[in-house]
């Protein structure tokens, strides 16, 4: 029995540092992708680009899930250009689909990098060093100055 309760603890340790990982994995990856559609995102008053979020990731049970977008306060304006400008309509949709083709190869890799080096502290991702805000409204043109 001795042997079986340090089994199950460590497994449970094991499977506890699996999720984690894979959690930094699904962050990374989310990043990249807002760092893509940040650099797709038309320049007027660069509000757009700075309004991109990555919340931190969910993890319930055994799934893993991390939100993402760009609008906080201009959600409106963000919905109304990204839906309808003239040469970079669909920024966001086409930064995810982009990045469907590598997506599982992303996770996989920083999730495996993680799980090795037993670093999975999550951390925000940035765009031409500046951190990602983690909700709409913590994105950089959103934060209480």
């Amino acid at each position: 029995m001795k042997g079986q309760a340090k089994f199950a603890a460590n497994l449970g340790k094991a499977m506890d540092r699996y999720k984690k990982a894979l959690a930094a994995g699904v962050y990374g990856e989310c990043g990249n992708i807002v760092a893509d559609s940040v650099e797709a995102a038309p320049v007027d008053t660069a509000s757009l680009r700075r309004s991109h979020y990555v919340a931190e990731p969910d993890i319930s049970g055994s799934s893993v899930s991390c939100e993402f977008g760009c609008g906080g306060i201009d959600e409106q304006y963000a919905l109304k250009v990204h839906e309808t400008h003239k040469s970079k309509a669909k920024f966001l949709q086409n930064s995810m689909n982009n990045a469907k083709a590598g997506a599982k190869q992303n996770v996989t890799a920083i999730a495996k990098h993680a799980f090795e080096t037993g670093n999975t502290k999550i951390t925000a991702p940035t765009v031409d060093g500046h951190a990602l805000g983690k909700t709409p409204d913590e994105t950089p043109r959103n934060r209480k100055r």
